[in-house]
Formats: structure tokens, C-alpha cells, sequence
């Protein structure tokens, strides 16, 4: 098996002709993930970037959008995507850090199994940030690198009567994620899914139930949500204090007892929040947890004197939170909100 470390637009091009049409579970994983949480693009300009045969602009085609417009670096993956939207899409010739568009020309932007395979993130990140519009949203999504490294999975696709072998750059969630809120932008929701019975029918279609046996118990890809703020200027950290990071960044919205995501909408500081279902991260200054959700608030929590400055106004969410209990601390960043009171004010 051929195995390439630096991969050339004609590695793609040889992907084309059988990217659509060969069983991938991490395909599968990703439409059943990111489908629902496509957001509503009615009117709105949508940017793929790194499109392959145009999967995900034919689903975002039929959704209305103002303008598709999608990039590439293989010529044959294009004519694969051309050949599913017809003049219903802008496509054009160009890497991921250096677009053939204009300034803030999209509202949404997917990139989807394309960050293992950027060179440079701070220049992709950049990208990204020139061509979208303030207040857009950018889908990311690829397979774990957590998975990737732990259980040495292999990139690879059979064309052409042999097999090749990809190798990405082995970027972590962590790296991708400050790329990104060095930019200014803001972390939505981190999603980090495991194959489900939907995907172990392609397993056992391809005769590798003994492969889904072994990967089932550990996120497969990963499924990340980001913010470009209304403000366009770049801000220190992703955030500009404390009181900011608690309403935007150190909250999430609880999804049931053991799954939270980072709430996109900010939380109203002071205000009566007995209603609202949030859980409160964990903001011990000499926490290990070394979750993505855990260290932006560490990042931004500059003293233990500046979180005892906004313990009242989180009097409310603590309440709510104490009702809610704990979820699994280490990958989604929640603790239990007594544990949180004695942390940062001794609150009871």
C-alpha cells in the first residue's frame, strides 16, 4: 500500500471516482451527527470548503440558500460535485488557506475531513476568519485524533486496483480549537461521537463486525461548532473578561445527565435563571481536567480574586445547577455545582 505523508491534489483526484460509491462509516457518523445540526441557510451565502464530490452542498442545495459556493484542490473532485449541482453552485480550483473569494462573502462555512490534512491551522483559521461575515457559523468536522492516535487508525480508500494510504498531520481537538479562538471566533458545541447501530450494518456489510467491536467504545470523529462574533475584531483568548466568558464561553446546555454542550446563547449575568437548563464548568484553579471546554476558562479566568467577582451573579445557575447534578467530568468539563460553589467562593 502506497502511504503519503504530504498529499497532492492528484492523490484526491484518484479518490474521486470511488469516494461516493465505497462504504465509509465515518461518513455515515458524520451525516447522522452534523445533519440535524445544520442550521437554517435559507437566504443565507454557504461556503464548503474542501467539498470533494459536493455531498454536502447537494443536501444544503435543497435547502434555499442565497448562494452555495465551494473550493477544492482536486479538479476531479469538482467534476464530481458539478456533475451533482449543475449552475447551482460556484465551484472553484483552490487550497483551504488561500481562496479564490472575496472578503466575508459567506454566512456559514463546512469543512469537513479537511483540518487533518491543513498544513498550517493559525493560516487556515485566518482564512476562514477573512471570507466569513460577522456572526457566521463554521461547522468543522474530522476523525478523532484521540482515536486516530490511541488506536492507530489508518487513512486509506482501494482505486484503481491498488490501495493508498493517507497520513494527516495528527492535529489535537485542543489545536484546533485555539487556532480558532485566537481569531476571535467562539466555541458553540464540541460534539465527539461513537459509531452507533447504523454504522456497525456497514461494518457487517464489509465483513468487519471484529473492527466495530473495537472502535465502538471510542469517539470516531469529532464535531465542532464555532461563532464568528458580531464584532468582527479579533479579541484576546476568544473572549474580552470574565463576565463575557461566563454568558458566552463557561456555560452549557445540558443535553441529558451525562451530555452537555456549550450553550449558544449567552447566559443574562444577574438575572433569575431557575428555568434555564445549565450546567456550570468547573472552575477550580488547580483543576487537571484537561478538557477543551475546561481550559478556555482557565484561559480567561486570569486570578481566583476575578471569579469571586461574579460569585453573586451565578447565585441563580448554581441553584439550577445543583438540581441538575453531574455530568462526565474530563470530556464534557462538568462537575457537580457543590463541588463548583466550594471551588470559587465557598457558596453552599
Amino acid at each position: 500500500m502506497k502511504q503519503l505523508s504530504c498529499l497532492p491534489a492528484e492523490t484526491f483526484d484518484t479518490w474521486a471516482d470511488v469516494y461516493d460509491s465505497q462504504p465509509n462509516p465515518l461518513l455515515a457518523l458524520e451525516q447522522r451527527i452534523l445533519g440535524p445540526m445544520l442550521p437554517d441557510v435559507r437566504g443565507l451565502d454557504v461556503l464548503d470548503v474542501g467539498c470533494g464530490t459536493g455531498r454536502w452542498l447537494k443536501q444544503l442545495a435543497a435547502k434555499t440558500p442565497s448562494s452555495l459556493l465551494g473550493v477544492d484542490i482536486s479538479p476531479q473532485m469538482l467534476l464530481q460535485a458539478a456533475a451533482k449541482l449543475g449552475h447551482n453552485c460556484d465551484l472553484q480550483l483552490g487550497s483551504s488557506t488561500a481562496m479564490p473569494f472575496g472578503n466575508g462573502v459567506a454566512d456559514v462555512v463546512l469543512s469537513c475531513f479537511v483540518v487533518s490534512y491543513v498544513e498550517d491551522l493559525g493560516a487556515f483559521a485566518q482564512e476562514i476568519d477573512r471570507v466569513t461575515r460577522p456572526g457566521s457559523t463554521v461547522l468543522l468536522t474530522d476523525m478523532h485524533p484521540d482515536t486516530e492516535a490511541s488506536r492507530n487508525w489508518k487513512r486509506s480508500f482501494e482505486a484503481a486496483g491498488s490501495s493508498t494510504g493517507m497520513q494527516g498531520k495528527g492535529w489535537s481537538l485542543q489545536q484546533v480549537t485555539d487556532a480558532f479562538l485566537d481569531r476571535g471566533f467562539q466555541l458553540l458545541s464540541l460534539r465527539e461521537p461513537t459509531f452507533g447501530l447504523e454504522e456497525r450494518q456497514i461494518f457487517d456489510e464489509c465483513g468487519r463486525l471484529d473492527l466495530y467491536e473495537s472502535a465502538a467504545p471510542f469517539p470516531a470523529i469529532y464535531v465542532l461548532e464555532l461563532r464568528k462574533p458580531p464584532s468582527s475584531a479579533p479579541r484576546e483568548n476568544g473572549v474580552q473578561g470574565v463576565s463575557e466568558a461566563i454568558g458566552r464561553t463557561a456555560t452549557l446546555r445540558a443535553l441529558g445527565p451525562d451530555e452537555a454542550i456549550a450553550s449558544s446563547r449567552p447566559v443574562p449575568l444577574g438575572s433569575e435563571l431557575t428555568s434555564m437548563p445549565i450546567l456550570i464548568l468547573n472552575v477550580h484553579t488547580h483543576c487537571n481536567c484537561r478538557c477543551v471546554m475546561c481550559d478556555i476558562w482557565k484561559r480567561v479566568a486570569v486570578s481566583p480574586e476575578e471569579i469571586e467577582g461574579v460569585v453573586d451573579e451565578m447565585h441563580a445557575a448554581l441553584a439550577v445547577a445543583r438540581r441538575l447534578g453531574t455530568g462526565k467530568a474530563g470530556q464534557s468539563g462538568v462537575v457537580d455545582a457543590t463541588e463548583f460553589a466550594v471551588d470559587v467562593g465557598g457558596l453552599r
